[in-house]
């Protein structure tokens, strides 16, 4: 299985690969169960992938997404190219083969990488007999085209073969065996040599920056083998098996580069020093490496034991430097060519398998866990034809396999992939919030991968007020994000992330609690006080605000007399205020405010400072002179006050001669005042009051005039009028007299509705008189009388009241009502009116039990009504109606009387049976009435056709009646219920039927016969507790031993059934009779439980037959008769032997 001789041999070996005929397998169309062959569900059917009539063989896999690219070679007209084919939905479909090399040299062992952009790189040998290089290509279109090949080994006139590639980036790594050191021993050997390109593909190097070179990466005395390279960012990776360790064991061998190819060590960091994978007391060969973002996976066959290969695997988990011990995979001891592939914490293994004895088959495990536990083994094919070189690759959705088959007698390329499940759930990086203020908006980010799609990502979080919300985070730029909005208050929000995956894998954070402070202090807005004037009171006003809730606000302020104050601010309509009292003098009050919250957060504002100013000139209140008399003095006085102090007041007037006088006022208590001498001609005297105060602010009055005139008023003489009745005239008079003459006299009048008159009197004898008109209500007529005389001098009276008097009672008129049925609304109507106005109206009335009641009626219209309530039982209701108006006067009716009387009948309600016991019904009835219930019967015929009144006994509004009933009894009751109630009312309107089934199950009473020495002639009778379904019970009785029956028998009443058995029973035998449960009664209730008996019949007797029979008993008559034929039989021998011996003793 191991091929390590040199290239003549190697060559042989392909040549005849290409050239010899195959043996015939079962074509394609042979069709496998997968099922029944045990391959597990996941996995697909074998897909042909070629379908060539040469041979296709060393098919090699690269992934890209659900990209899946394949290379390989097959002979072209007896050489051997390479061919290139892809499916771009992860195997459900792939494009025709294309081919790539068409040189008409020898082309093989190709290998292939993807890199991050989906181009397509691939290398080979190629070459004559015992000349290989190492070829490369590109594509970048899948394959439709490919960049020039590309010599990547030095040329040389060696063989450089099976090449392996590897890609990161830009930067392409190639390892290949070469046999171009084979003279350093014997036998030759052959070595490992690498080259590199960091352009893509462009250019390489030897990995030290030698253009066109390559570097030999191994020093072994034997042959250097089996390599694979995979290369992740700068690291690169490689394993190969190495023959130094002894010229017939093989080692697995491993180094490493951390600077992209340029130097190299054994994971250890010992630089060009190669690090041994496997013992040395095994033979290890045909490994496998795979390299992921975690672990480095490695997997070869080993021959611990001669012929018996098993498969081991070891991994790193840090890059290299140490591997894990080596575990078993495959026991087996045929296995081998194992290929690995990792993705998403699965670990897939894949490899050949001998153990069926007949060809080697594909067989599969994996592990779900990056290769610490393995799950079980699966056999992948069933063909029994020639498999070789599997390859595995996987994503995280898919696990392929590419092979070489010959089951359709040909060497093709086959291919199956499994759909690996997603178990994993989303990973969540969260770096908790440790704490947020109040307001603050808090942003909760977290970064979700998952191995397949993240689904949904929920932030649950519960708010410092207890509510809790389950939302959406939004994603943004990789991220996953929610804005929790500012808090009102402090507290502590608690939190966690929920994620799942489109596979429905969850996965949760912990509990995360953010504390929420408040640091922020209250905002004062305040709009400084500047100035005030004395005595005015200084409203202070803020509005006050704080992202949680204000505590205290203060205002401190000091006023212009040094007193110091500190007072609390009232809240109003969401300022605070406060009224400084006004100060007493000018000066300067300084104030701040001072506030803090719920948190102990404070604030204040500035000093401020109030000038307190004297602005206010002094107030003169002074009631002008009009006019004086000739001669008279003229006293003008004025009440001069100050907010501070007056300082001087002056009138100054002109006379009625024009002479002007500025002369100061006299003060007099809290007025000021001054005596203008008397005048000696009417005209007019001009004047005005000035005054300052002691800040020098001044003040003046307007300029009065004060006529002067005759004021002599006419004199009127009058006897008021003081009352008068509603719609009486009323007649005024006054006797009206002038010094010289009366000009007109006038009656001013206000009537109780409220209009006002200005009216002329009418002289008559010397005397003014006028009627004024009946007034239509109660009130107040004012009045009073004006005249004047020819010089304009008038006079009046005072005004005088007239009491307008209403002493008119309200008039009812009502319809008494006389009747009414219990129960029933009473309606009082009456129709009340007044000359004036109705009041109020009141219904008196003693209901039927003796209560009195006074109340107000309602008035619709020019109606008052009452609904007395509906009484509960009969008698009397005693009323009467009183009403008054609006003057006090007042009315009522007689006093009325209401029967009540009572024609409802009573009611019936719910009706119920029930079952007390065995023997009683249990009937209830609700009856209920206006009034009282008094007797209720119940009335039925029973089912003997007994009729049956009964009075019923009360519980609550329930009446009851125990019914007996025999519980057999089946049928129906027909019934009726009448009550009658207190006021004599019968109501028997309620008809019921009751339908009586039976409900228990029958019962044996007695049976005949039983006992002994029974009669072979009897019958049996068995007797029930009711009547029987006959059929049913001859169904359920069984007699055993088994008798033949003449027939069967009932009594009337179906409680007795008779059997008569066919002809008489056995003598002295014991008969068991069982009724079974399948008997039932009239109502199909089967018997509760199995009855059984049993009797035994008489002993055979001996009979005389009088007529000439031996009668029962012949059988002993006959065994008689036996026995005396026998006795005669014996006497006669005995006596014919006793004639023989007499006779012999005579001769």
């Amino acid at each position: 299985m191991m091929i390590k001789n040199g290239s003549k041999v190697t060559v042989f070996v392909l040549v005849v690969m290409m050239t010899i005929s195959v043996f015939s397998l079962p074509s394609q169309s042979s069709k496998y169960n997968i099922e029944s062959l045990g391959i597990p569900l996941g996995w697909t059917d074998d897909i042909r992938l070629t379908n060539n009539s040469d041979a296709d063989m060393y098919p090699q896999l690269a992934i890209y997404g659900s990209e899946i690219h394949m290379v390989w070679f097959r002979p072209v007209l007896g050489i051997s190219e390479i061919f290139y084919m892809c499916s771009k939905d992860n195997g459900l479909t792939w494009i025709n083969p294309i081919q790539i090399t068409s040189s008409g040299n020898l082309s093989g062992n190709p290998d292939i990488a993807v890199d991050e952009w989906g181009n397509i790189h691939i290398v080979w040998y190629q070459g004559g007999v015992g000349d290989y290089e190492i070829y490369y290509v590109k594509s970048s279109n899948y394959g439709q085209s490919w960049t020039p090949e590309k010599i990547i080994s030095v040329d040389d006139t060696d063989r450089s073969e099976s090449p392996s590639i590897a890609v990161s980036g830009l930067n392409i790594h190639v390892i290949w065996i070469d046999s171009r050191n084979s003279s350093e021993s014997i036998p030759p050997n052959e070595e490992i040599y690498y080259s590199r390109s960091i352009d893509g593909g462009i250019t390489w190097d030897d990995g030290l920056g030698n253009i066109g070179q390559d570097r030999r990466m191994t020093y072994a005395p034997y042959t250097s083998s089996r390599r694979e390279i995979y290369a992740i960012g700068n690291t690169v990776h490689f394993i190969w098996g190495d023959g130094r360790d002894g010229p017939t064991r093989y080692d697995i061998y491993y180094k490493r580069s951390l600077d992209n190819g340029a130097t190299w060590d054994d994971g250890l960091n010992n630089i060009d020093v190669d690090r041994r994978l496997t013992n040395l007391t095994s033979n290890h060969g045909d490994a496998s490496m795979y390299v992921d973002e975690t672990k480095l996976h490695v997997v070869w066959m080993d021959e611990a034991i001669p012929s018996v290969y098993n498969l081991y695997y070891v991994n790193s988990t840090d890059g290299g430097g140490n591997w894990s011990t080596p575990k078993l995979i495959c026991n087996s001891g045929t296995s081998s060519n194992p290929t690995i592939s990792a993705a998403n914490g699965y670990v897939h293994i894949a490899w050949l398998d001998w153990r069926s004895g007949i060809a080697n088959e594909i067989y599969y495990r994996n592990s779900t866990d990056e290769g610490d536990n393995w799950g079980t083994e699966v056999r992948l094919t069933y063909d029994g034809a020639s498999i070789t070189t599997p390859k595995i690759a996987s994503t995280y959705d898919f696990t392929h396999i590419v092979w070489r088959d010959e089951r359709d007698g040909n060497r093709e390329i086959y291919y199956k992939r499994y759909e690996i499940p997603d178990i994993n759930p989303p990973k969540i990086n969260h770096v908790p919030i440790l704490t947020a203020y109040i307001g603050q908006q808090t942003n909760i980010t977290v970064n979700i991968t998952d191995d397949v799609s993240v689904n949904k990502v929920l932030l649950n979080y519960t708010g410092v007020n207890a509510t809790n919300y389950n939302v959406s985070m939004n994603r943004w730029n990789g991220n996953w994000s929610y804005d929790i909005p500012g808090q009102n208050n402090i507290g502590t929000v608690q939190y966690f992330i929920w994620a799942n995956d489109t596979s429905g894998n969850a996965n949760m954070t912990a509990v995360y609690s953010i504390p929420i402070y408040d640091v922020t202090s209250p905002e004062i807005n305040h709009l400084p006080v500047a100035s005030a004037n004395i005595f005015d009171v200084i409203n202070i006003t803020a509005n006050i605000t704080d992202n949680v809730a204000v505590n205290q606000v203060f205002l401190d302020y000091t006023g212009v007399n040094g007193t110091p104050s500190n007072v609390s601010m009232n809240k109003w309509d969401g300022n605070y205020s406060f009224d400084i009292p006004g100060q007493t003098n000018t000066g300067f009050v300084d104030y701040f405010i001072w506030v803090n919250d719920t948190s102990d957060n404070d604030n204040m504002t500035l000093v401020k400072q109030i000038q307190i100013n004297d602005l206010t000139k002094p107030r003169i209140n002074h009631a002008p002179v009009i006019s004086a008399n000739i001669d008279e003095l003229i006293n003008i006085t004025a009440n001069i006050t100050d907010d501070i102090d007056v300082n001087k007041v002056f009138l100054n007037y002109t006379d009625v001669h024009g002479v002007n006088q500025n002369i100061t006022m006299n003060q007099w208590g809290g007025n000021y005042s001054f005596e203008i001498p008397g005048q000696s001609n009417s005209g007019f005297v001009s004047y005005f009051i000035w005054a300052n105060d002691t800040s020098d602010n001044d003040n003046r009055t307007i300029t009065y005039q004060i006529q002067i005139i005759d004021i002599t008023d006419p004199e009127i003489n009058h006897a008021p009028i003081t009352s008068a009745n509603i719609r009486d005239t009323i007649n005024i008079t006054a006797n009206v007299t002038d010094d010289v003459n009366v000009n007109s006299v006038y009656l001013n009048y206000t009537g109780v509705n409220g209009t006002n008159y200005n009216v002329s009197m009418n002289k008559w004898n010397g005397n003014y008189s006028y009627e004024i008109p009946g007034q239509n209500t109660v009130g107040n007529v004012q009045y009073f009388i004006w005249a004047n005389d020819s010089d304009g001098n008038d006079n009046r009276t005072v005004e005088h009241s007239i009491q307008i008097n209403d002493v008119v009672k309200p008039e009812i008129n009502h319809v008494p009502v006389v009747s009414a049925n219990v129960g029933k609304l009473i309606n009082i109507t009456a129709k009340i009116t007044d000359d004036v106005e109705v009041d109020k109206v009141y219904l008196n009335y003693i209901d039927v039990a003796g209560n009195n009641y006074n109340l107000s009626m309602n008035k619709y219209n020019d109606d008052w009504s009452y609904e007395i309530t509906g009484q509960n039982d009969i008698g009397i209701i005693s009323y009467f109606i009183l009403a008054n108006d609006t003057s006090g006067n007042d009315n009522q009716t007689i006093l009325y009387q209401v029967q009540i009387l009572d024609v409802v009948k009573p009611e019936f309600g719910a009706f119920l049976v029930s079952q007390l016991d065995d023997d009683t019904l249990n009937i209830t009835i609700e009856v209920t009435d206006d009034v009282a219930v008094d007797t209720v019967f119940i009335n039925y015929t029973d089912l003997q056709g007994v009729n049956h009144n009964v009075s019923m006994p009360q519980w609550n509004n329930n009446w009851s009646y125990a019914m007996p009933w025999l519980y057999q009894e089946v049928g129906e009751i027909e019934c009726f219920f009448w009550a009658n109630d207190t006021s004599g009312n019968t109501n028997r309107s309620f008809e019921c039927s009751i339908a009586l089934s039976d409900i228990y199950p029958p019962s044996v009473v007695s049976h005949t016969p039983s006992g002994i020495n029974i009669s072979i002639s009897t019958v049996i009778t068995i007797t029930f507790d009711e009547p029987m379904n006959r059929i049913s019970v001859q169904n359920a009785v069984t007699i055993s031993p088994t008798i033949q029956i003449s027939g069967y028998s009932w009594n009337a009443d179906n409680t007795t059934l008779t059997i008569t058995p066919l002809g008489n029973l056995s003598y002295n035998t014991t008969y068991n009779i069982t009724v079974g449960t399948g008997a039932k009664d009239l109502a199909g209730n089967n018997l509760a439980s199995g009855y059984s008996w049993e009797f035994t019949t008489q002993t055979e007797p001996i009979i005389y037959n009088p007529n000439g029979g031996i009668g029962e008993y012949w059988w002993i008559i006959l065994i008689l008769i036996v026995a005396i034929i026998i006795t005669i039989y014996l006497f006669y021998r005995f006596r014919k032997e006793k004639d023989s011996d007499i006779i012999n003793k005579e001769s």
